[in-house]
């Protein structure tokens, strides 16, 4: 009987199934031959040892120097899996074979939100300050299930509503936070205890979490959109209740009531 050792309530898997479903590849032939496999700069080689670590499988790790688009003389570490229990298992879990980018999604059911979501930003995410001095971190996926579960996070942690577009060039959704929502996200996902991460990004987190807004930046404002069920209590509650329950001023849902009665 397989073993399923890949518990995403875990922080280490949560943060696994991220980092595999934005970075690795899982591919198959005949008679359930194939592998797993995820490639990264060579100095992210301990990473991938303790990741290897965490798999009860053979594992192999190697490394390659070749020339890319993007630069010559890439120097590179892999990790690669054979195990057919192990590809069975991450591919239930939400890792594709194929071609992914458009169709990976945030697991069904409770699992390390965190973790998976910092795993998302070390694949396909940056973390860091802008040459304006502001903070940000960014996510660029082509899912749309992707997107709309990692703008729904944002929104539940720091009351940001984003709203985005996939760009013209390259058909993708580019998620980005600045300023002090950027510093919640990165505390919330880069935080200090976390055992697997990129450690460049871990480094530019705390950059973004000690950053300073500047006397000539306009202050924060936290905008609380209103939720269906939050219209739905105060239309049937008193306004003392309604300011109780849903940890809002009385001003607030005192207009809240006024726009409904007004079509505003």
């Amino acid at each position: 009987m397989m073993k399923d050792f890949f518990d995403l309530n875990n922080p280490d898997y949560a943060y696994m199934l991220g980092l595999f479903q934005t970075d690795g590849s899982l591919s198959k032939s005949t008679r359930n031959r194939g592998h797993f496999s995820i490639e990264m700069s060579f100095a992210r080689k301990p990473l991938l040892e303790k990741i290897a670590k965490l798999i009860p499988y053979n594992t192999t790790i190697g490394d390659r120097t070749r020339d890319t688009n993007f630069q010559d003389n890439y120097h590179s570490v892999f990790l690669r899996v054979c195990n057919w229990e192990f590809r069975t298992i991450i591919n239930s879990k939400g890792v594709p074979y194929g071609r992914k980018s458009e169709i990976i999604k945030p697991p069904i059911g409770k699992f390390s939100e965190p973790d998976y979501y910092r795993g998302l930003i070390d694949g396909d995410g940056s973390i860091g300050i802008t040459q304006r001095n502001l903070p940000f971190i960014s996510l660029t996926t082509a899912s749309q299930d992707l997107c709309d579960a990692y703008i729904a996070y944002i929104y539940k942690h720091t009351g940001s509503r984003k709203v985005v577009n996939r760009n013209k060039r390259d058909d993708i959704y580019n998620i980005i936070s600045f300023r002090e929502p950027s510093q919640t996200l990165a505390k919330l996902l880069y935080y200090e205890s976390c055992n697997l991460c990129i450690e460049e990004k871990k480094k530019n987190s705390r950059l973004v979490t000690q950053w300073q807004r500047s006397s000539h930046l306009p202050p924060y404002v936290h905008i609380k959109y209103w939720e269906d069920w939050e219209v739905e209590f105060i239309l049937s509650h008193s306004i003392e209740d309604s300011m109780k329950k849903l940890e809002r001023t009385k001003q607030s849902v005192k207009m809240k009531l006024w726009r409904l009665a007004n079509n505003k």
